[in-house]
């Protein structure tokens, strides 16, 4: 994992805590480790959740993060039209979180 993607854990991470407040919406983000079994290599796994308050899920993505840095989403042979698995790189999530808020902030009162 590189400097720059721990701090967009980081950032990632700021942006649940401000979007909870912002929104309403139970914004959850969570970050943990593991290990390939056979090869030992250790990668980060950042997953977001988005729950309304009848816990329905509104949104949701996760990346894997190799040891190397390599973030990219698998490539599925057969992804039915339309299908979407929520995986994506670290930018790409934070980029949508970032949307997400700023489509569901809640209206100042007047």
């Amino acid at each position: 994992m590189t400097p720059q993607q721990s701090e967009l854990l980081a950032d990632i991470q700021r942006l649940a805590l401000a979007g909870a407040k912002q929104t309403g919406l139970r914004v959850m983000h969570s970050v943990r480790s593991d290990t390939y079994i056979g090869n030992g290599q250790v990668f980060v796994v950042s997953e977001i959740r988005i729950l309304d308050r009848n816990l329905a899920e509104l949104h949701k993505t996760s990346v894997q993060i190799d040891a190397d840095g390599y973030d990219q989403p698998p490539t599925y042979l057969y992804l039915p039209d339309g299908a979407d698995y929520g995986e994506r790189t670290l930018v790409q999530q934070r980029d949508e979180l970032t949307e997400f808020i700023a489509t569901h902030r809640k209206q100042e009162a007047a």
